[in-house]
């Protein structure tokens, strides 16, 4: 790859990590600041606005980047050919059970490092954190949803139709 490619590459796959990010990012800090707000009203201890928020920022950045990763190595790609409602759906699915995954790792780890055994973390997590993690994944599944319909629809009609027909209000295109 010569280096004019490369730089192009990179700069390709930077806009697109801030893209992903802008999008999920939101999502994340509204559920998280929608936590703390409940876990106060039901007189639960919880972590600070300022933590969540962090914690959702980390979270967003994380998933980006798991999801561009996933675009790397052609997840999704065998069912591309099918209708793009199947594709959304698949890919929602998909990446809610990855971040799922990183999300018992994150915990898991969390949990070790204040000096948990390893069985005593997993136990910890799945014990406090069932309901969570059930909330959590339909709060993703639902966020994912809207998300890979509109990289779906940009992967069919092309970027350049694609940013023509959301920012110029270019339907004349279609």
């Amino acid at each position: 790859m010569t280096q004019g490619k490369l730089a192009k590459r990179i700069v390709h796959e930077a806009n697109e990590f801030v893209v992903v990010f802008l999008f999920l990012a939101p999502f994340f800090i509204s559920f998280a600041i929608f936590r703390v707000h409940l876990m106060g009203v039901c007189g639960k201890e919880s972590s600070s606005y300022a933590t969540e928020v962090l914690k959702a920022l980390v979270n967003a950045l994380v998933l980006a980047k798991v999801i561009l990763t996933g675009d790397v190595i052609r997840l999704g790609k065998p069912i591309e050919s099918r209708p793009v409602i199947f594709t959304t759906i698949y890919k929602a699915a998909v990446f809610t059970v990855l971040y799922i995954v990183f999300t018992v790792v994150e915990n898991t780890v969390r949990s070790l490092f204040h000096g948990l055994t390893f069985e005593a973390a997993l136990q910890s997590i799945a014990h406090t954190e069932k309901g969570d993690l059930l909330t959590l994944s339909l709060v993703v599944f639902f966020t994912f949803n809207p998300f890979f319909l509109l990289r779906e629809i940009r992967r069919v009609l092309g970027v350049e139709k694609f940013r023509s027909v959301i920012f110029a209000n270019d339907v004349q295109t279609l």
